[in-house]
């Protein structure tokens, strides 16, 4: 056989046997010479900055400071109508501002309003916002309340004074006049003092500036006056028409709204004095 021959066999030859060797040597490379998985596994590292993947949140310091905010200023006494709970929320944070979850917070309630039968749920546990929940529910007693949380087992506090409860509507009216008694029969502009005081059903003394409307079948009587702390004034004055007789009475009445309808009071006042005018007869001659 010629040599050009023989060779070209045995090169045809090694070609066929070490192409699959040659072909897994390439597979299992990565790139640069090192296994793919490998590869793989060193790109995965270094996503995370040379730490092996992402870092952790940094630690959580201990509770410094709770703020307390709430989604009313204003409710009601129980059982008048209207709202009657609000929803206290106390946020807990460290001293870098985190909030701090996990956190037990007690909330107590003093003030005029923490009374009656009002209450507030305690305790709460912060969440992950530091942030712990709770409601208060009014009683029957009016005015302001002051709202306490303090984290358990520290000194970490506050406390939130801008929630009113508010009395309810009128249930009577309770009026006074001061004189009794006026020389208003011959006198224009004699005056007396009439006076209202006006409770809700559990006896607090209705919402400032409540209405209060006034009239009087003698006499004149101011029209109008509005509440401050349950109660307010009116000044009565003798004029013309005035009731007939020497000693006659003139009545007033207040009025206002209720729950439901409207409620009123009634009051006399006795006008005395002589008459506004008279006729003499039969003078003897002077």
């Amino acid at each position: 056989m010629p040599l050009k021959a023989l060779a070209y066999i045995l090169a045809t030859f090694l070609l066929i046997c070490l192409l699959p060797i040659i072909g897994a040597s390439c597979a299992g490379t990565g790139g640069g010479g090192q296994p793919a998985d490998s590869a793989a596994q060193q790109q995965q590292g270094g996503q995370g900055g040379g730490g092996g993947g992402v870092s952790p949140a940094p630690n959580v310091g201990s509770p410094q400071s709770i703020a307390l905010k709430s989604d009313k200023t204003q409710v009601n006494v129980r059982d008048v109508g209207g709202d009657s709970v609000a929803s206290i929320t106390a946020t807990v944070v460290d001293g870098l501002g985190r909030a701090v979850p996990g956190s037990n917070v007690i909330f107590t309630i003093s003030g005029a309003a923490s009374g009656g039968g009002a209450t507030i749920e305690s305790p709460k546990v912060t969440d992950s916002n530091g942030d712990a929940s709770t409601k208060f529910t009014a009683g029957t007693v009016s005015g302001t309340l002051i709202i306490t949380a303090q984290v358990s087992g520290t000194s970490v506090q506050a406390a939130y004074s801008q929630l009113t409860v508010n009395a309810g509507p009128p249930n009577v009216i309770s009026m006074s006049r001061s004189p009794a008694n006026i020389d208003g029969l011959g006198i224009d502009a004699v005056e007396s003092t009439v006076s209202v005081i006006i409770p809700d059903k559990y006896g607090n003394p209705v919402k400032n500036a409540t209405p209060v409307y006034f009239s009087t079948d003698y006499c004149i009587v101011e029209a109008m006056c509005t509440t401050t702390n349950g109660a307010c004034s009116v000044k009565f004055r003798s004029s013309e028409v005035r009731p007939p007789g020497a000693n006659s009475f003139a009545t007033i009445t207040s009025t206002t709204s209720g729950q439901s309808s409207q409620i009123s009071d009634t009051t006399p006042i006795l006008l005395s004095g002589a008459g506004a005018s008279f006729t003499v007869d039969n003078m003897p001659p002077g």
